[in-house]
């Protein structure tokens, strides 16, 4: 749990640990949770008791797994990579050509590149103008925002982040995406509850309206 905190070749896996409260408050429920569960949990859990070198032993493999996290930073990426990519690319040639039109495409609007056409590419340079010129010039017809374009004037204190990684994309999509179908399994189950307390409604109706009938059949 600590080492996945770190996804992006980081070596320090400790940092900003307790600036999440919910890690750390997850990380010790499960810690005294697993102590619990295989000291008294043998019956329920069908679990053995463990002695101290047990415990020992278990302490040692799992501080273990940070040290081997450190020695798989040290194993270099672009090697496996290219391996990967060039599978990648055997397999699945349509896809790959896909992504590296994507990438092109990205790069491009990150640069604020737009494609010219053959009729801008036969004219002309245009003439110098001067500073006034260009001011009211940008001042009419402000350039087109791209992709990653900032609405307004750049100042001192404005930072322009740089577009996130692949990666960090396709997580944001996929839990995107996630909350839409948790958000429609939640209005399918409210409108169900609805139906039902509609029809109850319309049953508690119906029953008022047969007894009231049923009191007046009885004193005529």
């Amino acid at each position: 749990e600590i080492n996945s905190r770190k996804l992006h070749g980081e070596r320090n896996v400790f940092k900003g640990i307790f600036g999440n409260p919910f890690f750390y408050c997850i990380w010790t429920f499960c810690f005294v949770a697993q102590i619990l569960i295989v000291t008294f949990g043998d019956k329920v859990f069908s679990c053995a008791r463990l002695s101290i070198i047990h415990w020992a032993w278990s302490l040692l493999f799992g501080l273990g797994s940070l040290a081997w996290q450190q020695v798989l930073l040290f194993i270099p990426i672009e090697p496996f990579s290219k391996c990967f990519s060039a599978v990648y690319r055997v397999c699945c040639p349509c896809l790959y050509k896909k992504q590296l039109k994507e990438k092109d495409e990205d790069k491009g609007e990150d640069k604020g590149e737009q494609p010219k056409s053959a009729d801008q590419k036969k004219q002309k340079k245009p003439s110098k103008k001067s500073d006034s010129d260009e001011e009211s010039d940008t001042e009419h017809n402000p350039p087109a925002p791209g992709k990653y374009a900032t609405i307004g004037h750049l100042t001192n204190a404005t930072v322009v982040m740089k577009p996130p990684p692949i990666f960090a994309r396709y997580m944001l999509r996929k839990s995107v995406d996630r909350l839409n179908t948790e958000f429609q399994v939640i209005n399918a189950f409210r409108s169900r509850l609805e139906a039902v307390k509609n029809k109850r409604n319309e049953e508690s109706v119906e029953q008022k309206r047969s007894s009231v009938a049923n009191i007046i059949d009885e004193e005529v």
